[in-house]
């Protein structure tokens, strides 16, 4: 078999990468909103307002995970593509990567670490992450298309 790049393969990995990297950001940022929301014991409770202002925090906190994580995101997925990692276990560990990163490494500014509860929820946010763009993108990683050669007889 030989490698070719097909360019409408890869017309199509340029679209598709990108717009499964939004959407699992919004889908982490607004997992962590709710996860951290309900750790008020009033949350139950809520109103449909509080839902919504819930709902619009995760999408800010998407947009600000978005710029934290896009340098590494980039070239991990750069590589990813380019040797076709196409296992949900490699999707896994980078999200668990970006989790443990987000919990542990602290910011330059607080002195104080990430209470546990909060830990947890951000390794369990980079798991669903890695889950959820393997789902849209991970599954068919890879811009080189294997074309199998004729045979000469």
């Amino acid at each position: 078999m030989t490698e070719s790049i097909s360019i409408w393969r890869l017309f199509g990995r340029l679209i598709l990468v990108p717009l499964a990297f939004v959407v699992t950001l919004i889908a982490v940022g607004i997992f962590v909103a709710f996860s951290l929301a309900t750790l008020d014991p009033d949350f139950s409770q809520s109103s449909e307002v509080h839902l919504l202002f819930t709902t619009l925090i995760g999408l800010f906190a998407s947009g600000l995970l978005g710029g934290l994580v896009f340098a590494p995101a980039v070239i991990i997925l750069l590589i990813c593509e380019m040797f076709r990692l196409r296992s949900i276990f490699v999707y896994l560990a980078i999200g668990g990567a970006f989790g443990v990163m987000g919990a542990y490494v602290p910011a330059p500014d607080v002195d104080s670490a990430v209470p546990v509860s909060e830990d947890r929820i951000l390794i369990a946010a980079g798991l669903i992450g890695g889950v959820i763009y393997w789902l849209l993108a991970g599954r068919s990683a890879g811009f080189v298309v294997r074309v199998p050669r004729a045979s000469s007889r």
